[in-house]
């Protein structure tokens, strides 16, 4: 028996088709290095301010502990930054500099508060014990000051992808597309991966020119994006080599007797 006739036709959707790469890493990994950014390194400066404005020598190693300890406790800069608003007292700028000097873009005045145990109450301290006892750049302490001065709390805006779901229905369109061709799988090959063979006279550039035939303007894409869904993991196809040993004859036969 030729092995082309022990060939299952099934659909891409219906085969388990499973990767045809290995699967990236768990994001284990990379949550951990997330985290530990935000785990705080012990360096401290001893300040000797003790004046009418600043406490700073007042402030205990303990004091400083604890407040580490719960900072720290969730290394995740949101929780984070929540907490740091209760160290941070903001107001406008007040005080106005002279013409004749380029003023500085500074908006707010900060001043910095760390809550002592051993007093029971806050203490005013300088920018620079307060960055340094907690491991904090004062351009982190500046941009949950802006969030404080216009009434919001801290939320998470650093990156993230905003373009993806704008394309969302289009790729699922290319999916569905895809999954229901019709291919073969091949009797030989199931036990180490199912993997659906295409027709040998199709290529990706031609589906591409099919499913855009059949979509209306909004659901067209381009070929690149096509291809990227076409070749993700979450297909294991390709397409078969044609059959130099058989005649279109028995080709056009074998095509009869399957349908």
């Amino acid at each position: 028996m030729d092995e082309h006739d022990r060939d299952i036709d099934i659909s891409v959707r219906e085969g388990n088709t499973g990767s045809r790469v290995k699967k990236p890493k768990t994001p284990e990994k990379r949550k951990l290095n997330k985290q530990q950014k935000y785990v705080g390194s012990w360096t401290i400066k001893v300040y000797d301010h003790n004046i009418a404005s600043y406490k700073c020598s007042t402030v205990t190693l303990a004091d400083i502990r604890l407040i580490r300890r719960k900072l720290y406790a969730a290394p995740d800069k949101l929780t984070q930054d929540i907490k740091l608003c209760h160290t941070l007292g903001v107001c406008e700028k007040v005080r106005k500099r002279s013409n004749k000097v380029i003023p500085k873009k500074r908006l707010l005045n900060i001043t910095y508060y760390l809550q002592s145990r051993t007093q029971k109450k806050s203490i005013r301290v300088c920018q620079a014990f307060v960055t340094k006892s907690l491991g904090i750049s004062k351009n982190r302490f500046n941009t949950v000051a802006k969030v404080i001065h216009n009434g919001g709390v801290p939320k998470e805006t650093r990156g993230g992808d905003h373009v993806s779901r704008k394309t969302e229905d289009k790729k699922n369109k290319i999916r569905d597309f895809i999954g229901n061709l019709r291919g073969t799988e091949r009797y030989y090959n199931i036990k180490k991966s199912v993997r659906i063979y295409l027709q040998a006279n199709l290529s990706i550039a031609k589906l591409h020119k099919i499913f855009n035939s059949q979509q209306p303007a909004q659901y067209k894409s381009s070929l690149s994006m096509f291809y990227r869904i076409f070749m993700c993991r979450e297909f294991n196809i390709g397409f078969s080599s044609p059959a130099a040993d058989c005649c279109a004859l028995c080709i056009r036969l074998k095509d009869n007797i399957r349908k």
